[in-house]
């Protein structure tokens, strides 16, 4: 029995911790026995289990969450400056959808529900991939409306023009994961599906309550730093 413990080279010794496999109790258990094995044999041991994986995991998507949302955005925004041929927009534009973003990932932490780590990591290149269009689309009808008409008045034929197809594909997006949310009994599907909804519906609240503001506070700056970006001709049909 005891050979399945101890040899010449190893010792195998089993600690069980009576707390939630990703407690914060649990954490700093690792910690500990960390630590202590550390100064007992150096960097000469290994542990491992269920919540010593998971937490390395959790760890190591801190970091990479960083990478994944600078290169996410960075290309998203790269994509937008030379469709709209702008310095300006992509920036309006990605910082409307982050807010979303945000304000989504923030209601777990603010209920006090615990997060599943990947999620964070998926939500925000998915929420980000799959609503800035909403935002993009209203941007391209405000450009050309802005042709015809003075900036507010552009402003409200562009959320008439562009209202119903946005909230119709919101809706869309949310009711194609309430679905999966309602029926999967894996609590990682659920999690993530139940952010992507919510994250469609704030992305399309964020859009028509702040993106129009956002575009008529800095018309002139757009216009300044964007090719193309018309103005409707003061003087037409003047004499």
């Amino acid at each position: 029995m005891t050979d399945q413990f101890r040899n010449s080279e190893y010792s195998f010794f089993i600690v069980q911790v009576k707390t939630g496999v990703e407690d914060d109790e649990t954490i700093k258990a690792i910690d500990d026995i960390n630590k202590y094995a550390s100064q007992i044999y150096g960097r000469n041991f290994y542990l491992t289990g269920e919540s010593v994986l998971l937490n390395d995991m959790s760890r190591q998507s801190q970091i990479d969450m960083k990478y994944v949302n600078y290169l996410s955005i960075g290309l998203v925004a790269l994509i937008i400056a030379v469709s709209f041929r702008s310095l300006s927009i992509p920036i309006i534009l990605v910082a409307v959808i982050q807010l979303a973003i945000w304000l989504n990932l923030s209601i777990p932490y603010i209920s006090g529900k615990p997060v599943y780590f990947l999620t964070s990591i998926f939500i925000g290149a998915i929420q980000l991939g799959t609503t800035v269009d909403y935002a993009i689309l209203l941007t391209s009808r405000y450009k050309e409306n802005l042709a015809l008409l003075e900036p507010v008045e552009a402003m409200k034929k562009t959320i008439k023009d562009t209202g119903q197809s946005i909230f119709t594909s919101a809706l869309i997006l949310f009711g194609g994961t309430l679905g999966i949310t309602l029926i999967s009994k894996i609590k990682t599907t659920s999690e993530l599906t139940n952010m992507i909804g919510r994250g469609a519906l704030l992305s399309m609240a964020i859009i028509f309550f702040g993106l129009p503001a956002l575009l008529l506070i800095f018309e002139k700056i757009i216009g300044w730093t964007t090719l193309g970006w018309r103005r409707r001709n003061k003087n037409k049909g003047k004499p």
